[in-house]
């Protein structure tokens, strides 16, 4: 397999999404282009209803946010990252970058980080949680959503 070959597959394979939240992002952009009139209202929508209802229910965030709600900003704000740090990446070297076992984990933590840091330093999140460690860090103080 030629390497314009072996990268199209690793890129295609980078591409499929992991989890539910990169699905749904994954499919949002994928019709958008086709069903942008239905897109967009719907997730004004949401927001509309998740700022509407903030702190109404028992099972909100500390943000005041759903659960699904808080996931989606920052699915959406990692893919924003992820695409960001990938273009340039990609332009310079190629697809066959997706297939590096260096490179694409490392490359994977940058926007996961920077998601964390900026959803935080914005109030959007008010603590950084480690789940592995049950940590959770208060890096900024001050103003919130």
């Amino acid at each position: 397999m030629d390497n314009q070959v072996f990268g199209q597959v690793c890129s295609i394979v980078n591409e499929i999404p992991h989890t539910l939240i990169s699905g749904v992002w994954f499919w949002i952009s994928y019709i958008f282009s086709n069903y942008w009139f239905v897109v967009v209202p719907s997730i004004v929508l949401w927001i509309v209803i998740e700022i509407l209802t903030r702190h109404n229910h028992h099972y909100n965030s500390a943000n005041g946010f759903t659960p699904a709600f808080n996931s989606f900003i920052g699915g959406g704000v990692f893919y924003i990252l992820q695409v960001l740090i990938n273009f340039p990446l990609e332009y310079f070297f190629g697809k066959e970058i997706y297939c590096a076992n260096i490179w694409v984990p490392s490359f994977h933590l940058l926007p996961f980080l920077a998601t964390g840091l900026l959803l935080h330093g914005i109030g959007f999140w008010p603590y950084l949680k480690l789940p592995i460690l049950n940590v959770k860090i208060v890096l900024f103080r001050g103003g919130s959503i």
